[in-house]
């Protein structure tokens, strides 16, 4: 309201919470995936240490990340995530024809290199 009357966007003016006094690291920082395929990273970037009673139950972080080599039992790392066309209300609800004309499919993306070594051509799957 405050914002609007001084001619301002009222969208915060590029401010953000720096310190987030609820979540584990109060400053945020990069902690790699449990599930991780780069060992390096992890020894880098550790997850957090497990937490007891959380929330009535017991998460394990830093245990379950180092249990095992992750990269021998998954050596293809597959990250999904989505495009304007899918969040934006198009493949997911169909509630923009526009958005869902776009990209009618979720799809998957694989490194052309990977697919070549794993016999794989765009559009086969």
């Amino acid at each position: 309201k405050y914002a609007l009357e001084a001619g301002l966007c009222p969208y915060g003016n590029a401010k953000a919470m720096t310190i987030a006094p609820s979540f584990i690291d109060p400053i945020p920082k990069h902690r790699e995936p449990l599930h991780s395929f780069r060992p390096d990273l992890i020894e880098k970037y550790p997850a957090s240490a497990d937490k007891t009673n959380h929330w009535r139950v017991d998460v394990p972080y830093i245990s379950r990340q180092t249990e095992k080599n992750w990269k021998e039992e998954f050596p293809i790392n597959i990250v999904s995530g989505r495009v304007v066309e899918h969040m934006g209300t198009g493949t997911e609800t169909r509630a923009s024809h526009y958005l869902a004309e776009l990209s009618p499919e979720m799809y998957g993306e694989l490194h052309p290199n990977m697919a070549a070594k794993l016999g794989i051509k765009h559009g086969e799957m």
